[in-house]
Protein backbone atom coordinates (compact mmCIF):
# COMPACT_ATOMS: atom_id res chain seq x y z
CA UNK A 1 0.00 0.00 0.00
CA UNK A 2 1.45 3.13 -0.87
CA UNK A 3 1.85 5.87 1.46
CA UNK A 4 0.53 9.49 0.68
CA UNK A 5 2.36 12.29 1.79
CA UNK A 6 0.71 15.03 -0.22
CA UNK A 7 -2.56 15.90 -1.64
CA UNK A 8 -1.14 18.52 -4.03
CA UNK A 9 -0.03 15.01 -6.13
CA UNK A 10 -3.02 12.96 -5.43
CA UNK A 11 -6.46 12.54 -4.58
CA UNK A 12 -6.95 12.66 -0.59
CA UNK A 13 -10.82 10.81 -1.32
CA UNK A 14 -8.70 7.65 -2.70
CA UNK A 15 -7.22 7.19 0.53
CA UNK A 16 -9.50 8.47 2.97
CA UNK A 17 -11.88 6.74 5.17
CA UNK A 18 -15.31 7.73 4.63
CA UNK A 19 -15.93 9.90 6.89
CA UNK A 20 -12.44 12.04 6.80
CA UNK A 21 -14.37 11.98 2.46
CA UNK A 22 -17.22 13.98 3.91
CA UNK A 23 -15.52 16.16 6.04
CA UNK A 24 -13.03 16.82 3.36
CA UNK A 25 -15.62 17.38 0.58
CA UNK A 26 -17.74 19.80 2.56
CA UNK A 27 -14.58 22.33 3.21
CA UNK A 28 -13.94 21.66 -0.41
CA UNK A 29 -17.56 22.67 -1.58
CA UNK A 30 -17.04 25.95 0.65
CA UNK A 31 -13.36 27.22 -0.46
CA UNK A 32 -12.29 30.08 1.69
CA UNK A 33 -15.50 30.38 3.50
CA UNK A 34 -14.90 30.12 7.05
CA UNK A 35 -17.37 27.09 8.67
CA UNK A 36 -18.48 26.56 12.21
CA UNK A 37 -17.88 23.20 14.11
CA UNK A 38 -21.75 23.25 14.26
CA UNK A 39 -22.40 23.43 10.46
CA UNK A 40 -19.25 20.71 9.56
CA UNK A 41 -21.05 17.81 12.24
CA UNK A 42 -24.73 19.24 11.27
CA UNK A 43 -23.47 18.27 7.39
CA UNK A 44 -21.56 15.02 7.95
CA UNK A 45 -23.13 13.61 11.15
CA UNK A 46 -26.44 15.39 11.71
CA UNK A 47 -27.47 16.43 15.11
CA UNK A 48 -26.41 13.45 16.99
CA UNK A 49 -22.80 14.33 17.91
CA UNK A 50 -21.23 16.83 19.59
CA UNK A 51 -19.04 19.10 17.46
CA UNK A 52 -16.10 18.64 19.21
CA UNK A 53 -15.60 15.68 17.35
CA UNK A 54 -14.71 18.22 14.68
CA UNK A 55 -11.34 18.88 16.14
CA UNK A 56 -10.44 14.86 15.68
CA UNK A 57 -10.72 14.84 12.48
CA UNK A 58 -9.60 18.06 11.24
CA UNK A 59 -6.04 17.23 13.30
CA UNK A 60 -6.22 13.50 11.10
CA UNK A 61 -6.56 15.31 7.51
CA UNK A 62 -3.97 17.69 8.59
CA UNK A 63 -1.91 15.60 9.81
CA UNK A 64 -2.40 12.42 7.40
CA UNK A 65 -2.61 14.26 4.01
CA UNK A 66 -1.06 17.70 4.96
CA UNK A 67 -4.18 19.77 3.82
CA UNK A 68 -3.81 23.23 5.05
CA UNK A 69 -7.21 23.80 6.50
CA UNK A 70 -6.76 26.51 8.91
CA UNK A 71 -8.05 27.93 12.34
CA UNK A 72 -10.19 30.65 12.38
CA UNK A 73 -10.36 32.37 16.26
CA UNK A 74 -13.39 32.08 17.48
CA UNK A 75 -15.32 30.60 14.73
CA UNK A 76 -13.71 27.48 13.29
CA UNK A 77 -12.22 26.05 10.43
CA UNK A 78 -11.39 26.64 6.57
CA UNK A 79 -9.93 24.86 3.98
CA UNK A 80 -6.93 27.29 2.32
CA UNK A 81 -5.36 27.16 -1.06
CA UNK A 82 -4.06 24.17 -1.99
CA UNK A 83 -0.24 23.93 -3.66
CA UNK A 84 -1.87 22.72 -6.90
CA UNK A 85 -4.04 25.85 -7.21
CA UNK A 86 -1.31 28.18 -5.54
CA UNK A 87 0.72 27.09 -9.06
CA UNK A 88 -2.44 28.01 -11.26
CA UNK A 89 -2.38 32.07 -9.70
Amino acid sequence: MQTVKHCATCTCEEHATATESKVLAYLRANPGRVLTRTEIVEHVWGTEFQPSIIEFYVHVLRKKYHLPIETVRGICYRLGRLKQEMNRV
